[in-house]
């Protein structure tokens, strides 16, 4: 009982840390130099999937409510432990193919290079919109500008600010 228990919690834990794609907010696709058309598609495109992602993450909290209320019975039946874990399981591969299906789609509309482009841009919007959220102040973007940290030394940077995430997300810290 306690494997599949700490099976579930395992999952939950690493699906909440696995890549999140970001969304796609109209102004700054905008400024990114995209045709009226094309942001249109893309906001279509990601309102296809979020349908899908909310529908399916509610189904895991229903699952995930169902499951601890089972482990709160003292005839616990593995069974049906395991059959509510596996149907969280399948609503969270349907979340994972709504992902892929929505980078794909954008991919195809915007073809390869654009697409790259918008990646890049989307990971260092987040980047600095966290760094702003720890720092108060974004680091500096372009490589070799003035206060910009060495390779190696901004890896360790974000493992710490990693650890730092992670110790302020666990249970008990307030």
């Amino acid at each position: 009982m306690k494997r599949y228990v700490l099976s579930f919690l395992l999952f939950f834990i690493v699906s909440s840390l696995s890549y999140s794609i970001e969304q796609y907010e109209q102004a700054f696709l905008k400024k990114l130099g995209f045709t009226e058309d094309e942001i249109t598609r893309l906001v279509e495109i990601q309102e296809e999937a979020q349908e899908v992602i909310q529908k399916a993450q509610a189904e895991i909290e229903i699952y995930r409510a169902q499951l601890k209320k089972l482990l709160l019975s003292k005839s616990a039946d593995l069974r049906e432990a395991e059959r509510f874990l596996r149907q969280a399981v399948e609503w969270e591969i349907k979340i994972r193919m709504a992902q892929i299906r929505k980078e794909i789609k954008a991919r195809n509309l915007l073809g390869d290079r654009k697409w790259a482009g918008l990646v890049r841009a989307l990971k260092t919007r987040a980047e600095l919109l966290r760094s702003r959220a720890l720092f108060g102040k974004p680091l500096p973007a372009k490589p070799g500008a003035p206060g910009q940290r060495s390779p190696a030394k901004e890896r360790r940077m974000r493992e710490l600010l990693q650890e730092l995430e992670e110790l302020l997300e666990s249970p008990g810290v307030q």
